[in-house]
């Protein structure tokens, strides 16, 4: 049986595509943590390992963003 936080994540999973930016994290996450926060992360190296930098875009991978938010939230 899933727990009430792995439900939330399978949600929050659900609703990101395979390759987003930042602007479409805050959204799927209800504005839990913004844009400019995910860029201070970032560059302090502690951010999802799995990013690209296309022009002033930052884009991410859903699973291993998935797998940060739950480390960087200590769940």
């Amino acid at each position: 049986m899933e727990t009430a936080v792995e439900s939330i994540f399978t949600k929050i999973g659900q609703s990101l595509p395979p390759v987003f930016t930042r602007d479409v994290a805050v959204k799927s996450l209800g504005g839990l943590i913004q844009a400019k926060t995910l860029s201070n992360i970032d560059n302090r190296g502690e951010g999802p390992m799995s990013k690209v930098r296309i022009g002033k875009k930052v884009l991410y991978e859903r699973e291993d963003f998935i797998d940060w938010l739950k480390k960087y939230n200590k769940f």
